[in-house]
């Protein structure tokens, strides 16, 4: 006994399966042949240096610094660092798999990592280097002093306004949004909760800066920032603002808030 299937058939004229004429009215409809629309995304790291503790602190300044570059970039950048990693270690001995947390590698110690001073400020010039090398990266960072209050506070609406204000004028290149990504904090701004401009995305990613070399990266610009300040013996006798002078040749500023 055969049955009729009562079910509608969804590919018929005017059933729900159907895909409507597109109405030409519709502010969203674009030609077939107009419909390149490319969705460009910027990786923004940053890690800060000194604290923002007001009592007690040992530092007088806080920073937060780092680096913008596109998604599609980010490959690139990352077999660059691999590559010197590879060098570093095929030339000095020093383990790839290390994390290379400026503050310890340029201190005072003597010896770190098995290495000297002089070596380790050498591979650093390398690094240095090896990021100013292209054009995908921008460095960016925001120095506060802790005689004008929460310097947090302050550094995190400056960053976002900053960061809005740079894609807009076309700093970056094609952007569309912004996503920032940065080490543990001990609190973020409260400003990053909820930012209000047309393309920093809201809840920052935080990440392990082991394990994300871009992360280490962005440490060492903070780093190199606060040594532009107040440099230790150690590396104002070996002249090393040279370092972050090499970083200003691809910089959007450095900024006082």
């Amino acid at each position: 006994m055969s049955h009729r299937d009562d079910r509608p058939d969804l590919m018929s004229r005017g059933s729900l399966g159907e895909c409507p004429e597109p109405r030409l009215d519709n502010p969203w409809f674009r030609p077939r042949s107009a419909r390149r629309f490319f969705f460009v995304m910027h990786f923004i790291y940053l890690d800060e240096s000194g604290d923002p503790g007001m009592n007690g602190s040992p530092t007088n300044h806080y920073i937060l610094a780092g680096f913008a570059l596109t998604a599609s970039d980010w490959h690139k950048v990352q077999r660059r660092f691999a590559l010197f990693r590879q060098w570093a270690f095929q030339t000095y001995g020093l383990d790839p798999g290390r994390e290379l947390h400026a503050s310890e590698f340029l201190g005072a110690a003597s010896m770190h990592c098995g290495l000297p001073r002089a070596t380790r400020l050498l591979i650093m010039r390398r690094l240095i280097g090896m990021l100013t090398l292209g054009s995908e990266l921008r460095f960016f960072g925001w120095i506060a002093s802790k005689e004008r209050g929460d310097p947090l506070e302050r550094v995190g609406v400056r960053c976002l306004e900053d960061l809005e204000a740079w894609s807009a004028a076309g700093y970056f290149g094609e952007c569309h949004s912004l996503l920032i990504i940065h080490d543990r904090m001990p609190r973020r701004p409260s400003a990053w909760k909820r930012p209000t401009g047309q393309r920093v995305i809201e809840s920052p990613l935080c990440l392990d800066s082991e394990t994300s070399p871009c992360l280490q990266v962005a440490d060492l610009i903070a780093y190199l920032l606060k040594q532009s300040l107040s440099p230790n013996r150690y590396l104002k006798e070996q002249g090393a603002q040279y370092l972050i002078k090499k970083l200003n040749e691809k910089s959007l500023g450095w900024r006082d808030v």
